[in-house]
C-alpha cells in the first residue's frame, strides 16, 4: 500500500495542470449549488469533470517518464494500484463536493427528498467507478505505444456518455418517477457495485500488464 501512495502522489504530480482545471469545476459546481434550483445536476457536473480528468496520467506519460517509473522498486500491482487510487481520489473529492453543495442547497425548495439530496452522490460515483474502470482496462490493455491514436475517444466518450444518461436521470427523479425507498436502494446498490467492478477491474489491469512484461 505505501509503494501503491507514492505512485499515486507520481500521478498527481504530473497531473498539476489537470488539477487546477478540476479545482474549476468545483468552483462552477459551488455557483451552480447556489443559483441553481436543480439539486442534482450538481453532483453530475462534479462527476463528469472527475471522470474526464482521472485519464490525465495517461495521456501525459510517455517512454520516458514510463522508463523511469518502471525502474523505480516496485510490482506491477503497485503501479496499477496506484493509478487506480489517483481515479478514486478524484471521486471522493467530488463526492465531498457534491455533499457540500447538498448542504447549500438546504434553504431552497427541493424537488427531491432530502435522504436523496444527499444520497444521490453516492450513486453518480458509483457509475463513474464502472466508466472509470473500463477506460483503465483499455488503455492498459493498448499499451503506450498505440493508446495515443484512441486516447481521445476512450478518455472522453464515456465521460459524455454517462453526463447525457445521468443528466436525463436526474430529471426523472426530480419528476418523481421513482418512489424514494426503491430510489434509494438502487444507489446504494449502484455504489456497492462500482466499488466491487473497480476492484475486479484492477485485478484483470493487472494480470494484462504482468503478462504483457513478462514476454
Amino acid at each position: 500500500m505505501k509503494d501503491a501512495l507514492k505512485f499515486m502522489k507520481i500521478d498527481y504530480t504530473m497531473s498539476k495542470s489537470q488539477n487546477k482545471i478540476f479545482l474549476l469545476f468545483i468552483v462552477v459546481a459551488f455557483i451552480l449549488a447556489i443559483n441553481s434550483n436543480n439539486p442534482l445536476f450538481v453532483s453530475v457536473y462534479l462527476t463528469f469533470g472527475a471522470l474526464i480528468l482521472s485519464t490525465a496520467p495517461f495521456s501525459l506519460e510517455n517512454y520516458y517518464n514510463m522508463a523511469f517509473v518502471n525502474l523505480l522498486p516496485s510490482s506491477v500491482r503497485s503501479r496499477i494500484t496506484g493509478r487506480f487510487m489517483f481515479a478514486s481520489l478524484y471521486l471522493l473529492v467530488s463526492l465531498v463536493c457534491a455533499e457540500v453543495s447538498c448542504f447549500l442547497m438546504m434553504g431552497k425548495e427541493l424537488t427531491v427528498e432530502i435522504r436523496t439530496l444527499f444520497f444521490f452522490p453516492l450513486f453518480m460515483i458509483g457509475i463513474a467507478l464502472i466508466f472509470i474502470t473500463i477506460q483503465y482496462v483499455l488503455l492498459y490493455a493498448i499499451g503506450i505505444g498505440k493508446k495515443q491514436q484512441y486516447m481521445r475517444l476512450i478518455c472522453m466518450l464515456p465521460g459524455f456518455i454517462m453526463f447525457g444518461v445521468s443528466g436525463g436521470l436526474s430529471e426523472e427523479i426530480e419528476g418523481k418517477i421513482f418512489s424514494p425507498s426503491f430510489l434509494n436502494y438502487a444507489i446504494v446498490l449502484t455504489f456497492t457495485f462500482g466499488i466491487v467492478f473497480m476492484l475486479i477491474g484492477r485485478e484483470l489491469t493487472i494480470k494484462i500488464v504482468s503478462r504483457r512484461d513478462s514476454i
